[in-house]
Parts: structure tokens; sequence; C-alpha cells
């Protein structure tokens, strides 16, 4: 505890100097473990974690997230203000159900909030509130449009506010202008803590209050999450769970893709695995595998997975313009340490697959060796 106080009173009087490492377990509903759903999920808290990285390095804030353990609860898969009172009266009877504040529940598709957290108002409320969990609804990874709401809900988590409003009653000076703006500069930008579920963005990413390019007004949110992010980091003890190594390897004979995981922890047990393949895709088309289940017999480090090029073109077929197919592994107490694209491994897909192109994805290797030699030989035919 006393290491925990004095990490709270260095950030108030000190900045970071290497980014902090967080880590953000996903709990989902038990009622959709063996669905599409979950796999949805699994692999939408991956993408959400990856971009929410890509806006912190950008602004040189100095937050790491990386993903942890995905785990099931008995509550309803409903809205986000049900799940909200739900999680909240669960907690109450029994705080063990969470010791994350960037643990993630999931609830269903919103046509109104996409997020919800609670933020601290001072570096006090950033220790007592430590425990309270953070909600997002399924439009986070399934719709490309809001792959910043999580982003935006850690934000919260670390003391970021909506509006100037919003930060009256913050106990200390950095948290009451910890604020997004609706217009942070002279374009009328939107920043990434305004409340809005989509943003106006800098290459690709959403503006923050406190950079060069969103300074309208005295909001900022990046001078905060570098002192919070300091404080943060000495309230939770990290897991180190990001050990399971996953390897995928294309059978063209076999016509298959075999995934060979090679677990660090419990060897000498027999141990289950699951692994989570989904895309992101345009209308009601398929976007998912059901979870696979895959056994580590006692005492071996590895076990194999086959998933049958039938079962995944599809996914290749439907997925959105530019969107991989994303798959992750994970057992009771080790992950893998971010999300793999199948795309990557495949040479047979579209070229063989009826005969057709597929919607999504990327450029197969045959594809980019030919393109490759062909401007090869312009070049040096001119």
């Amino acid at each position: 505890m006393q290491k925990k106080k004095l990490c709270l009173l260095l950030a108030m009087f000190t900045g970071s100097v290497n980014a902090a490492d967080f880590e953000s377990p996903l709990i989902l509903p038990t009622e959709i473990a063996h669905t599409e759903v979950a796999s949805q999920w699994a692999v939408g808290h991956y993408q959400n974690i990856k971009q929410a990285n890509r806006v912190w390095n950008n602004y040189n804030i100095d937050i790491k997230l990386s993903p942890a353990t995905i785990s099931y609860l008995d509550y309803p898969y409903e809205t986000i203000e049900e799940v909200s009172d739900n999680i909240k009266q669960m907690i109450a009877n029994d705080p063990s159900i969470i010791n994350n504040t960037l643990t993630t529940f999931a609830s269903q598709v919103s046509n109104t909030t996409k997020g919800h957290a609670r933020s601290p108002m001072g570096f006090e409320d950033l220790e007592s509130m430590n425990n309270a969990q953070l909600i997002l609804s399924a439009d986070s990874v399934i719709n490309s449009r809001y792959k910043f709401v999580y982003a935006h809900e850690v934000g919260h988590t670390f003391g970021a506010k909506h509006t100037e409003a919003n930060t009256v009653g913050s106990t200390d000076a950095l948290f009451k202008n910890a604020y997004g703006t609706k217009q942070c500069n002279a374009e009328g930008t939107t920043s990434l803590m305004s409340g809005f579920s989509s943003y106006n963005s800098a290459n690709g990413l959403p503006f923050i209050n406190g950079q060069a390019g969103c300074d309208q007004g005295s909001g900022d949110v990046v001078s905060l999450l570098n002192k919070t992010a300091l404080a943060k980091e000495g309230l939770t003890d990290l897991t180190h769970v990001q050990t399971l190594a996953a390897v995928v390897r294309e059978d063209i004979n076999a016509q298959q893709f075999e995934v060979t995981l090679t677990r660090s922890k419990d060897i000498d047990n027999a141990q289950q695995a699951m692994v989570y393949v989904a895309t992101k895709v345009s209308g009601k088309q398929q976007a998912a595998l059901a979870p696979k289940e895959v056994w580590f017999s006692a005492g071996s480090k590895t076990a194999t997975l086959t998933l049958p090029f039938d079962q995944v073109y599809p996914l290749f077929d439907n997925a959105a313009s530019n969107q991989g197919t994303y798959l992750v592994a994970v057992t009771k107490d080790e992950v893998v340490p971010t999300d793999i694209n199948l795309l990557d491994h495949n040479t047979q897909w579209p070229l063989n697959h009826d005969k057709k192109e597929g919607s999504g994805g990327s450029l197969s290797l045959f594809w980019v060796m030919m393109m490759s030699l062909v401007a090869y030989g312009r070049r040096k035919i001119m």
C-alpha cells in the first residue's frame, strides 16, 4: 500500500519517462460462450487495444495496453445500462469479480451509448475507483466506425471528461482541464474525449485536447493521462499472461490452416485452450466462427488445431474493405500477445477459391509476388 501511495505522490509532481504498462481482461456473458458472437468480441477486443495503443503512441501518451485473460461470467447480455447495473450488484456481492479498472464487459449493440466507464475527479478517486468496470457495446467490435470507443473509455478511467462542465468538482488542477471539446480547433474538429462515437481524425487517428491541432480552450487531456498513467501503474499488478504462442501454417494438400499453440504454464496438466476467429463485415454476412476448443495433453507444451479452408474462406469473402480475418487464442492463464491475421499466411485464396476475388482483406502472397515481377519487368523495359 505504501508503494501505491508513493506512486500517486510521484505522479502529482513528476512526469513519466517510459510508457506505463496496463492489461485489459475481457469478461463475456456465459450465454454467448459457444457462439460466433464470442469470437467477434475476443478478436474485437484485441483490435480495440491495438487502436488505442496507436492513439497513445501517436500523441506521446505514456500508456501501453496489453490483452489479458478472456473469461465468462453469468450475467445477461443486455444493454449497456442493464449490464452496468447487473455488474455493479455482482461486484457489491463479490468484490473479487474484478480487480482491474480496465476489465471490459460486453453488452449488446446500442442505438445511443457505445461505452461506459467511471471517471475519477482527482488522484484520491483514482485509487478508490480502481475496481470499477468498463463496458462496451457490440458496436465497438463489429463496426469500424466505433473503433476508438474503447480508447475513449480508457481515457475516462484515467480521469478524462467529455466537457469542461464535467470537470466541476475536480480536486486536482490537472483534472480541471482534462476534458475534450466538440470543436478542438478552428476547423471544428471533434476530439477523442468529446463524447461522440466517431471523431474527426489526423492521419486516421482522433485528435486529443492538449496536442498541436487540438488546442481550443484550456482542455489538456494529454498532460493528465501522462500523470495518471504513472499513478495507475502502481495500483494494479500485472499478470504477465501474454505468454501463449500461436503459429499458423497453410496446408495446401489438406486444404486447411494448421494452428500450433505453445504454452509455458501449467505444462504438467491437461489444459483447454480456446481459439477465436473473426473479421469485420459489411451487412449481415458471416463474420466469425464459433469458438474452437483445443486440448494440451498433460506434459505437452504444444497443441494443434486445424481450420478447414471451407470454414475460413467465407470470412475472407465477406470481410469489409481493408479488413483482415484474425485469430486469437487463450487458456485460463495465458493469451497470445497480439491477434494473428490469417490472410498473412494465405496463398490460395482468392486464386483458387471459385475462381473469383474476395471482397475484403489483403492481397495473397502469390499476387504480391506477381505484381512485383511485373513492376520490375516494366522498369527494365523502360
